[in-house]
């Protein structure tokens, strides 16, 4: 075993039996190394890793992202597109609200009265500016 290895190759050498370890050719190792490096990728622009101690037991928060350069690529969830869309739905909503917001905000700042009803969002926004 080589001692400058990528962390899933130690782990799968280390999960692999002494004797079947041994019983590898060395044409036999390479293809099993760029198979599961293949399958696991290792190129990661964010690789952050820690444990903690959270009421008498530690916790583990691994964070990775980077481009996904396995060959094989991994099954989807059917409910990924349902969740995407809906957290896509849910961000520009957010974001047209806030528009629209920030948009009312400078109507009424500068006077001018669409509505005759007021909805109090001027009022409120000038207490707040006020109360600072």
């Amino acid at each position: 075993m080589k001692s400058e290895q990528p962390r899933q190759l130690k782990n799968f050498y280390r999960a692999l039996d002494d004797d079947a370890f041994n019983e590898l050719s060395e044409e036999t190792k390479t293809s099993i190394e760029k198979a599961v490096l293949a399958l696991t990728g290792d190129h990661h622009k964010v690789d952050y890793r820690a444990t903690f101690p959270f009421f008498f037991k530690r916790y583990y928060i691994v964070l990775l992202m980077g481009r996904d350069l396995r060959k094989i690529r991994r099954k989807e969830s059917p409910f990924k597109l349902i969740f995407l869309t809906l957290l896509l739905l849910m961000f520009l909503s957010l974001a047209c609200v806030s528009v629209v917001f920030v948009l009312y905000i400078i109507k009424s700042a500068l006077g001018i009265d669409i509505f005759q009803y007021s909805f109090g969002v001027w009022d409120w926004f000038q207490g707040l500016i006020g109360s600072h």
